[in-house]
């Protein structure tokens, strides 16, 4: 047994020594944090810092409540000499909760059920500590085309958590089918168990665990999606968050069942790419356009500009020679290029 698998000792009291403290607040920060530190031990016995999967010498605070039950498991378990540690649990989630409202990684109030995360950088924080301690079900809903960098990180993570039973399910739209590091990354977890769909309809990006949190971009002060995400808690909201996402995932297409044109292209599907006169990009566009969506949500889905977007629509229009995007539109509706299955 290591020394991070031992339970609490009840006969110390459950407190934050102030070395451990300020290790925690540099923690906070996002800062690297070496186990050989002064006041690392401290914090690995009473269970606070979770180590991030896939960044090396990254720890996040584990969730309050997966603190405090670890706490008083181990209280139980020592009965006979556990008093005085079961008398410090609640002063030291007190003093948690204190040490996160003062950083700016923490923003979350014991009492709010929803909260917005400034940052990237403070979402996947907050993300990364759910994921790492998940225990059931993993749902995404990702639009747009996905990164490469982030894929290629992602694997170890995702394949490890289909491995130990956590179902994983993700919506991409039909864009991503052709993409060859999305291809591996799909083939990695679905090997193990996870489950891939895929959709041609406008799709808004979600991120729920264990159908109790949910991530999903800010839809209230209008800042753009690199701005950070909202961290949704609310039972109700997360339950018909889910729901949808259920919906959603019956009306898209199996991965394996979409695919099969990449992996045994006959020679009418290479003749039509070949014909194309629109791009695989500017053809998601135009399907957006004809579902009424604006610049704005198309640009949001692609992870691009408004002005990317709309210099691929003026760059499609002079291909096809029309001088409106409406033109455009009536063109794509009953042109070859809208039967691509990109």
């Amino acid at each position: 047994m290591t020394e991070s698998d031992k339970s609490p000792d009840v006969a110390q009291l459950p407190a934050l020594t102030d070395v451990s403290r300020a290790l925690l607040r540099r923690a906070l920060r996002g800062e690297e944090i070496k186990e050989d530190e002064p006041g690392f031990d401290n914090l690995r016995r009473l269970g606070v810092l979770v180590r991030e999967p896939y960044r090396a010498g990254i720890y996040v605070m584990a969730e309050r409540q997966d603190i405090e039950d670890r706490l008083r498991d181990a209280a139980v378990h020592q009965i006979s000499t556990g008093a005085a540690f079961m008398a410090g649990i609640g002063e030291l989630l007190t003093d948690l909760d204190r040490e996160r409202e003062r950083t700016a990684l923490g923003r979350q109030r014991s009492a709010c059920l929803s909260y917005f995360i400034d940052g990237i950088d403070g979402v996947h924080q907050a993300m990364s500590a759910l994921v790492y301690a998940s225990k059931s079900e993993i749902a995404a809903v990702q639009p747009g085309r996905r990164k490469r960098s982030l894929l290629n990180k992602s694997i170890p993570r995702d394949v490890d958590l289909v491995n130990r039973g956590v179902k994983l399910r993700t919506i991409y739209q039909r864009v991503n089918l052709p993409i060859p590091h999305v291809r591996r990354y799909v083939a990695a977890v679905a090997a193990g168990g996870g489950e891939f769909r895929v959709t041609d309809a406008p799709l808004e990006k979600m991120i729920m665990i264990d159908r109790t949190h949910i991530f999903v971009p800010d839809a209230v002060g209008g800042r753009d999606h690199t701005a950070g995400a909202w961290h949704i808690r609310d039972p109700a909201a997360v339950l018909y968050l889910a729901r949808l996402f259920d919906l959603e995932w019956l009306r898209a297409t199996p991965w394996e069942a979409a695919s099969g044109p990449w992996e045994t292209p006959d020679g009418a599907c290479q003749a039509a790419w070949a014909e194309a006169k629109t791009t695989a990009r500017q053809r998601f566009i135009l399907r957006g356009i004809c579902n009424g969506q604006s610049y704005e949500q198309i640009g949001r889905q692609l992870g691009i500009k408004v002005r990317t977007v709309s210099s691929e629509m003026a760059d499609a229009r002079a291909k096809v020679d029309v001088e409106t995007n409406e033109a455009l539109a009536y063109w794509f509706a009953t042109s070859p290029d809208r039967a691509l299955t990109d």
